[in-house]
């Protein structure tokens, strides 16, 4: 954010207005690294950044699809059974329809829970509240509700009201600097292209 503000006001003229067109801070990215001036990883990060107000939540959200919840009245044993190797630090939980989220547990909540009371206690006793977001939501007013918030993940829905989608800090800083931010223990990398691949094998 800092940098697009940095941005911004270096190129200002006396009517306050930018100058440079997005297209062309683009363009000079490139060129700059094609001379040598930037990194390849620093004018990507510029590029992307250019792009950064023009997406949405749904643009970068992980697809309902492939997102693992968990309904609130399953106990702590039965969770980790029915799904030993999941690797998600943040999991959404949901009362009787994957429509109605009812908040967000934290693995290492689950965890704890195991060796201090041994696993018998409801997950929506672990859980606490999560933030429900507008597909539609521009990135950087995203990016603004979630740092207020202090929340590192919010649950998409659509203009109907329906779960769409997850979307997390890391989706957003991701999509600045181009990459996956990879946890050793992820199994799918890219879940949006595993979503629409799952989506072709069921057609």
């Amino acid at each position: 954010v800092w940098v697009s503000q940095l941005i911004t006001k270096t190129f200002k003229n006396e009517k306050n207005k930018s100058v440079l067109s997005r297209a062309d801070f683009s363009a000079l990215a490139v060129e700059g690294a094609n001379s040598g001036a930037i990194g390849v990883e620093e004018s990507e990060i510029i590029k992307n950044l250019m792009n950064f107000e023009s997406l949405t939540a749904r643009d970068i959200m992980t697809p309902r699809t492939v997102a693992f919840m968990v309904e609130e009245n399953a106990t702590v044993n039965e969770f980790l059974n029915a799904a030993p190797s999941r690797t998600f630090s943040r999991i959404p939980v949901y009362k009787e329809g994957k429509d109605n989220i009812t908040g967000m547990v934290l693995k290492d909540d689950i965890l704890h829970c195991v060796v201090e009371q041994g696993g018998d206690q409801k997950i929506k006793d672990l859980m606490f509240e999560v933030n429900v977001i507008s597909d539609s939501m521009p990135l950087p007013e995203l990016f603004k509700f979630q740092t207020k918030e202090r929340q590192h993940l919010s649950v998409v829905k659509d203009e109907f009201g329906t779960v769409v989608g997850l979307v997390t800090m890391e989706d957003m800083f991701e999509t600045l600097l181009g990459q996956e931010i990879v946890d050793e223990s992820d199994k799918v990398i890219d879940l949006q292209e595993y979503a629409r691949q799952k989506f072709e094998e069921e057609k």
